[in-house]
This record gives structure tokens, sequence and C-alpha cells, in this order.
């Protein structure tokens, strides 16, 4: 993938994004219709547990209120919303202070005020999943609850089952059922309620006065006191109690302060950035011209002038004057003149490691000499000798024939030694697509991922269709930096493309090869043909896929 290329890759994903923001924004602005509205509605806020007075939704209380003010043992609901009424509160006569809800939220100097009152002859209805661990300290020698998860809770009062479940858009689902553990309970503790055969609703004796706890306030709300079941066990939880007159304790519930930038400490910020940046347009483009003096930082800080290499040491040229052989063969195709360079090779190894000019010999005594030295049977030296002194004109099977016996001369003697054999027998040669472009993918998909939390933050729903863009992009660069592109075996090619599977390549299946312009092109033998870009590769190991396109250069 060229330079152009990833720029084109580049506009079509920001254009497609574009136009997938304009196509959502167009269709998110139209009026939705009353059925939709009532369907948003219902869903959004209709089952949310609220357990407030006024709340008509299924877990609110309205219910609750109306049919205590409709009982005719209450005779007085009175609601306060103010806690510094507390005071106040526990000193009225005949009264029953209650409170329902999720949480208790009072402070332990509000609790010791509260039980002060029940000393003095006041009562107190709680019903609450969280009891304060302070009121738990003053009742309970140890923490007695305990909780079992069920769909159905068979809640049995005066003998009398009734069966309590938790609803959530008209559908059961498993609910966290509070109890007591029944030893932890004082003697004087009566119990009125059971669930799976554990207390859940008691009656405390407080000095003169009554503590009555009860652990699933979940029962009390409209969706289980409008059901037939629901009322009657709510109508047996009212005859517990003694006192005409209820006394609300709205300022125990937790309500969370909404926080008001207009009320903070701070000055308001009247500087002309803060101005500029409620436009939209301005804003972005501020971001863009960061982002883009970010990429001009790092992509032109790099050093232009070309660093001066250091010295390097000589090397053993020896592959390379084999690879040069090898052009002068396959450019000139004459084989006969390969044969007189084996053959010339040949005698001047055997002369410089055991001083013996097989050249100018002029019988076997030469040869039987080299078999001594170099412990190699004469007939495998003699039979060497035929193939590298042949007059006619040589095929390159017969070339190659003739480099093997040489090559097993060579070790058998002692010439080419374990390091040379290694090299011969070294690993695979692996092309790797460039760096650059693999990075720059990379980088393009992290990009891609951050202007997807970008419109989200902006609440455009179309930022989601980001992410897995840009994570195909991220994936496609990893493979690109960590899969090579191709590798090449002493005997078979292996290319590994982006989108497809591998495929293998045996040389002797292959045709001949063709470069064309950008690309690499396999004849087979068969027909077929394998065609892969190179003008991506890196040009580490370029040479090795060089000397492949010689070897099968088309004749």
């Amino acid at each position: 993938m060229n330079r152009n290329r990833m720029l084109y890759l580049i506009f079509a994903v920001v254009l497609v994004g574009a136009l997938l923001v304009v196509f959502l924004n167009a269709g998110s602005k139209s009026t939705p219709s009353t059925q939709q509205q009532h369907k948003k509605a219902f869903t959004s806020s209709n089952w949310k547990v609220d357990l407030a007075l006024e709340d008509k939704n299924p877990y609110g209380l309205y219910a609750f209120r109306e049919l205590a003010v409709a009982d005719g043992r209450f005779t007085v609901f009175n609601d306060y919303s103010s806690y510094q009424l507390l005071d106040s509160i526990t000193r009225l006569d005949s009264s029953i202070m209650m409170y329902i809800g999720l949480e208790f939220m009072l402070t332990d100097e509000e609790t010791d005020l509260l039980l002060q009152g029940i000393e003095y002859g006041s009562s107190f209805f709680l019903s609450s999943e969280k009891l304060p661990p302070y009121l738990l300290e003053k009742l309970f020698d140890e923490n007695p609850l305990t909780f079992i998860p069920k769909k159905k809770a068979p809640h049995k009062i005066n003998d009398q089952l009734y069966n309590m479940y938790y609803y959530y858009e008209n559908d059961t689902l498993t609910e966290i059922w509070d109890m007591f553990h029944k030893h932890e309970l004082d003697a004087h503790t009566q119990i009125h309620s059971t669930i799976f055969g554990r207390p859940n609703f008691i009656e405390i004796p407080y000095g003169l006065g009554k503590i009555y706890l009860h652990l699933n306030p979940l029962v009390f709300t409209n969706v289980q006191v409008l059901k037939k079941e629901g009322k009657a066990y709510l109508k047996e939880v009212f005859s517990k109690i003694d006192q005409p007159h209820i006394q609300w304790l709205s300022f125990a519930k937790y309500e969370p302060i909404e926080y008001d930038p207009s009320s903070g400490e701070f000055e308001e910020d009247h500087s002309l950035l803060s101005e500029l940046f409620k436009h939209p347009a301005f804003r972005w483009g501020f971001i863009l011209a960061v982002f883009g003096l970010l990429l001009y930082l790092l992509f032109r800080s790099k050093r232009r002038r070309p660093i001066i290499p250091a010295k390097e040491d000589n090397k053993n040229t020896g592959f390379s004057y084999v690879d040069t052989l090898a052009g002068i063969y396959f450019n000139k195709n004459h084989g006969d003149k390969m044969l007189k360079i084996m053959r010339r090779n040949f005698y001047s190894a055997v002369y410089e490691h055991f001083y013996i000019d097989l050249a100018k010999r002029e019988d076997h005594k030469a040869l039987i000499s080299l078999s001594k030295k170099s412990n190699v049977p004469l007939e495998e030296i003699d039979q060497l000798l035929k193939f590298l002194e042949a007059t006619t004109k040589v095929s390159d099977i017969y070339l190659g024939n003739t480099y093997k016996v040489q090559r097993e001369f060579y070790f058998k003697s002692g010439i080419w030694n374990k390091e040379v054999r290694n090299k011969l027998a070294s690993g695979p040669v692996t092309l790797y697509r460039q760096k650059s472009q693999a990075i720059g993918t990379i980088f393009l998909g992290a990009f891609i991922i951050l202007l997807g939390f970008i419109f989200l933050s902006l609440s455009l729903g179309v930022g989601v269709l980001f992410w897995p863009i840009g994570i195909v992009a991220i994936a496609i660069g990893t493979r690109m930096l960590n899969t090579p592109a191709l590798v090449l075996n002493r005997d078979l090619i292996e290319i590994n493309p982006l989108w497809r599977r591998k495929s293998l390549i045996l040389h002797e299946n292959i045709k001949f090869i063709e470069e064309n312009r950008q690309n690499l092109i396999i004849y087979l033998k068969n027909g077929e043909q394998s065609t892969l870009n190179i003008s991506s590769l890196d040009t580490k190991n370029k040479k090795a896929l060089d000397n492949l396109i010689k070897r099968f250069k088309p004749t």
C-alpha cells in the first residue's frame, strides 16, 4: 500500500463517517409518534424504584398512603420534610413515627433522639432494605440479618400465606429477600410475619414504646398493594399497629443534591476563549488545529540529512560471490561456462587444502593421494571429476547433480566446516511489509476510535459505529506489523495476504516468475497464477526476492 492509497483510505473513512453523522442526525430530529413517546416514557421511568409518597408509578407509595388514610384505625397522616422538626415529632402523643424506603438516612444523634422519644411512649415503624448499623447496634447484640434470592416470597402472617413477587416491566425477576436470624432475636421480640420460615416483620419493646422493623419495603409499593394478596397483607400489617396518628419522616430519605454551576464558589470564566468555545464550529476547528500541529511536529521533527554510517568490518564475501555466479548464469544462460567455473573452483580448493594439483595430473596417483588425505572413496572422486570435466553442452539438471556431488565432497573432506554447513542450512528468509504503513494504519484506527468517543460525548449515536472501524484498522495494522508478507524457503514459497488465507507454492510447481511494475506474478505449471504487491514490502532481505526472480526468470 503506497502513500497515495493510504491518503485515499483516510479520506474515504472520514467521508463515510461524515455522511453517517449527517444521515443519523437528520433522522433524529424528526418528531416521534405518539405511540413512540408513550413507550419511551413508560420504559424509562415507570419501573424506577423511588418509594415516594406522591409517586404513582409501580414502585411508588401513593396507594399505600391512600389505603392508610382510608383505613379506619388511622385518623391523622402527617408528612414531614424538615429534620429540624424531629424533636417536636418525638413528643407527640398517640403517634407512630413511620418511614418506608431503601435506606434510612438519619445521623447517630438523630437516631438517639428518635429512640429517646420511643422510650417515653411513642412507636416507630421502619421498613428498609438497609438498616443503619448504629440502630442495629442499639437493638441487637449481633448482626441478625440474612437474605435469600428468589422470584417468589411467601409471606406468612396470622397463619395466612401471601405470595409476593418482584416485577419489572410486567415480568417477574429474582429479588434479594431480607430476613432475620431467629436465634439473634431477643426473647421479648414478637414475630409478626415470616418468609421461608424466617422472620421479616418483628416488634421490639423499647422502654414505654414499640419498634416495628420490616425488611422488605417493596411489598408496600403500588405494584404490590393494588393486587389482592398485597392489599390483604397490608391490612394484616396495619392490624399490628395500635397508634392512630402516623407521623411520616420524609426527611429520612436520601436526596442527592444536583450541582448548579451558577451557585458555585468559583467565579464564572469570562475569558475570550470561553466565549469562542461556545460555538461548536470554532471548538472543533481549534481541536483539529492542535491535533494537526502535533502531527506536524511528530512527522517533521525527524532528521532530514542522512546519517553517516559507521565503519563496518570486512565481511566474508563468499556468498556474494555465489550470487554473482548465479547472476552470470541466469543472464547469459551458458551452462558450460558455469561448469568451467565450478571445475576451476574445485581445483583451487583441493590445491589450497591438500596441496594436490589436479589440473596437471597425468595418472591416478594424484587421485589416490587425494582419497587418502580427504578420507573420501576413490570411486566418488572419479565420479565428481567425470561430472566436472565433461566437454559436451550441459543442462540445468546436469549442473544441479554436479553441484550436489561437489558439495558432498567438500563436507566429507573437511573443506567446508560446520559453520559453512549451518549457513547453508539456515532458516527461511522472511519479508515483512513496510513498518511505516503498518504503524500508520494502527494510529489511524486509534484516531477513529477517539473520534467515536468524541461523538458520543456530544450525544451523537454515530460515534459507536467508529469503534468497529477503528478496531478493524488496528487489527490490519497489527497483522501488517507481525505477519510476514512473504517467506522464502529452500523448496517452497509462503504467501500471507491480508484478507485471504496463506498459500504455499512449491518450487517444482513454478513455471516462471514475472515482475510487472509493482506486482510479482507467479505462473504455475498447471496454468494458475498468484499475484503479490511487492511495493509495500520492506527493503530488508529484498535481495533474496531478487535472486528468486532471477532463478525463475522467463526464457
